[in-house]
């Protein structure tokens, strides 16, 4: 449910809209409501303090679906976002990314937020982020939510490289029958200060190394399990 209000003219109008919207929409203010029996009608205009909603500031014909930018682009998908990247290009999340598929990331990119804020990287199912390329993490929170996953969150390829960085932290990762509960790697992983908590898997609860390296700068990993071997690494 979506009701706009404080257009630039300073008009407004209440124009709910179920099931989502696909396109774009006026420059104002959105208020954007999950559940639509929630909403309590106030004159003309929802009423914000009887509902728990986001307020977001569009600029004019600025798509609000949008999950991440590269440079003053801006994306819906984090798959498109690296499509469009150029190796050295930072890719910025505006909202948490759900994970319901895995995604392969094959340039040389930094995954960041876009300002402050807590964004989430998270698990919905048996998927994660396979890493081709050399990329760096920085102030993210990757969730696993314990979902009973059967691979890694992180799947390192030889010759790729993944860096987590000192204000990232990876927990609930769960691999039920593989190797690697937050990572799995066959190329370099480099853990520079990041926390990894909750993770566990057949052998490397937090991290699994098969002919790769793995370069600890600091950081933390918590109460993390194998079944065979390698409760952290």
């Amino acid at each position: 449910v979506i009701d706009e209000y404080g257009l630039d003219d300073e008009s407004g109008y209440s124009d709910p809209l179920d099931g989502g919207v696909d396109g774009v929409l006026h420059g104002g203010r959105y208020w954007f409501v999950e559940n639509a029996a929630d909403v309590v009608s106030d004159g003309d205009y929802l009423n914000p303090g009887y509902v728990t909603c986001s307020v977001y500031t569009l600029a004019k014909d600025e798509d609000p679906l949008w999950q991440c930018r590269v440079g003053d682009t801006k994306y819906k998908t984090l798959e498109e976002a690296v499509t469009a990247a150029n190796a050295g290009d930072t890719i910025y999340f505006r909202r948490d990314l759900d994970l319901d598929r895995t995604v392969t990331i094959d340039k040389d990119v930094t995954l960041a937020v876009d300002g402050d804020g807590e964004v989430a990287v998270r698990r919905l199912g048996d998927y994660g982020l396979d890493i081709r390329a050399n990329v760096v993490v920085s102030n993210l929170t990757v969730k696993g939510f314990d979902v009973a996953a059967t691979r890694p969150m992180f799947d390192v390829a030889a010759g790729a490289r993944l860096t987590l960085a000192a204000d990232v932290t990876v927990n609930g990762c769960v691999n039920t029958s593989g190797n690697g509960g937050a990572i799995a790697s066959a190329g370099a992983v480099v853990l520079d200060g990041a926390r990894i908590a909750r993770c566990s898997a057949g052998n490397g609860g937090a991290i699994y190394a098969s002919g790769g390296t793995v370069e600890v700068r600091g950081g933390e990993i918590t109460g993390c399990s194998a079944a065979d071997g390698g409760g952290a690494v």
